[in-house]
This record gives C-alpha cells, sequence and structure tokens, in this order.
C-alpha cells in the first residue's frame, strides 16, 4: 500500500514538475514575441546557489529581474540600446531603496521611450523605479505607494520597527534626546533630503513636480497607502489605460508559475 501511494506522490510530482517547466517554456515564448526588450522586475529573490552547475526556474529566466539586485538591473540596462523603447512589468511590495533610486535615475537618463506597466501593485521601491518612465500604464485597481525611505533603528525588537525617515528627521529638532538619537534624527534627514534630489530630478520636466513630492514623500499618511492610477493621474504622472492585453497575458503566466 505504502508503495503504490510513494509511486502515486511521484507521478503528481512529475506531473506538477513538467507544468511549471512548460508554463516557463510559454512565458519565454510570449516575452521573445513582444516587442523587445521586455523585463519583469518583481520580488524575484533566487533560490538556487549560483556556483552550483543548476539554476532555480526564476534564474533560467533571464528576463525576471529581482528589485533589490543591483547587478541584475544593471546588467539587464547594460545589454540594452538606450535608444530603443524598453518595456518594464513591475510587481512588487517594495524593497531596498538604494537600487531602486539608481535604477529610476538610469531609466529616466536613457533617449529610448520606457514603458511602466503596473498590472496589480507596486509599492515604494516600485513607485519609485516606475517614476522613472515615460509612461506608466495601469488597470482600474492597480495601486502604487508613498515613497518615503523607511529605516529601522530598533533591531533588538524581534518584529521590527520601521519608521520613515519623515518621522525619524524630526529627532534633529527634538530638545529632549539621547545622541544617538540625533545621530539617527540626521541619518534619517539625508535620506528624506536625497529622496526629494532624486524626486526633482525624475520630474524635472513635470509641470506638477510638488504636487507630486507632496503626495508621494512629504504626506501625512502611512508607508502601506495605496494610491490608485486615479490618484496617480491627479498628481501629475503620465498614466496610461489600461494595461495591455498581451501585457496581462504575461503577467498572469508568470503569476501562476511564480506566485
Amino acid at each position: 500500500m505504502i508503495e503504490y501511494f510513494l509511486i502515486l506522490l511521484l507521478i503528481l510530482y512529475f506531473i506538477l514538475y513538467f507544468n511549471r517547466i512548460n508554463g516557463i517554456i510559454k512565458l519565454i515564448v510570449l516575452i521573445n514575441k513582444y516587442k523587445k526588450p521586455l523585463f519583469i522586475i518583481a520580488d524575484n529573490k533566487c533560490t538556487c546557489k549560483r556556483y552550483k552547475p543548476y539554476k532555480c526556474n526564476k534564474c533560467i529566466l533571464t528576463n525576471l529581474i529581482d528589485i533589490e539586485s543591483f547587478d541584475e538591473s544593471l546588467n539587464m540596462l547594460s545589454k540594452i540600446d538606450a535608444n530603443i523603447p524598453l518595456n518594464i512589468i513591475i510587481h512588487t511590495n517594495g524593497g531596498e531603496s538604494d537600487s531602486a533610486d539608481t535604477i529610476a535615475v538610469l531609466l529616466k537618463e536613457r533617449k529610448g521611450i520606457v514603458n511602466i506597466y503596473i498590472p496589480k501593485y507596486a509599492y515604494s521601491a516600485g513607485t519609485m523605479i516606475a517614476l522613472g518612465g515615460d509612461y506608466i500604464y495601469m488597470n482600474w485597481y492597480s495601486v502604487g505607494g508613498p515613497i518615503d525611505a523607511q529605516l529601522d533603528f530598533d533591531h533588538d525588537n524581534e518584529l521590527g520597527n520601521d519608521y520613515s525617515t519623515r518621522h525619524i528627521r524630526k529627532l534633529v529638532k527634538c530638545k529632549e534626546k539621547e545622541d544617538r538619537q540625533f545621530l539617527q534624527g540626521c541619518l534619517a534627514d539625508d535620506f528624506h533630503n536625497e529622496c526629494e534630489i532624486i524626486l526633482r530630478k525624475l520630474l524635472q520636466d513635470n509641470d506638477n513636480v510638488e504636487i507630486i513630492i507632496e503626495n508621494l514623500l512629504n504626506n501625512n499618511i502611512s508607508h502601506g497607502y495605496s494610491y490608485t492610477r486615479s490618484d496617480f493621474e491627479k498628481f501629475g504622472l503620465p498614466i496610461k489605460y489600461d494595461v495591455p492585453d498581451d501585457i496581462m497575458k504575461i503577467f498572469n503566466l508568470y503569476k501562476n508559475i511564480f506566485i
């Protein structure tokens, strides 16, 4: 009885494995059929060890970029002609801001058009990268979020405590504070100012730069707040309706395989 059960599990495993590989092949075909180049920037952490002779499914798909991997992002840009259109699908809850900030600025430096697609959500660092695009395509249910940097100074707390730099920087002006708090406030102030400088660089040709900065950076809402495409449009961002069907097909196939 146990032997039959093991055989059944083995058959089921091969079916699932085959379906997964088949899905990856279909995804590669769809990406290659679309107007190149096309990349997906998402929470795509590698699950294999790079020094081993095999790669995980995420590493096999070279068009899949981990939002927190600066090397992967630079490798992507270095292989693309700066004068041709670039298509990027973003799907992320956020990540390290340093990489996202730099990628957004580099995208803005390109002469070729950058089309950004947000099928579902691009929070925090994802929103920052989207600002580097010339056009941002969103569905009616697509969302983004504030881009105020988050810092964690409470390392002893098991639950973790990430606070917005716009709050921590107030420690600089607080009269009752320790030296450590003062330095933390100074660091947060630097991060916040850096973010504003980058925003002004990205939006230098946008007449609504002050409105965008006020809502995305200097706001009075939590970091997890969701902005809809109508919100972004009111701020003055270059929003396009909707995410094209062929992009949605690629995204849905990616989502079924990896999410």
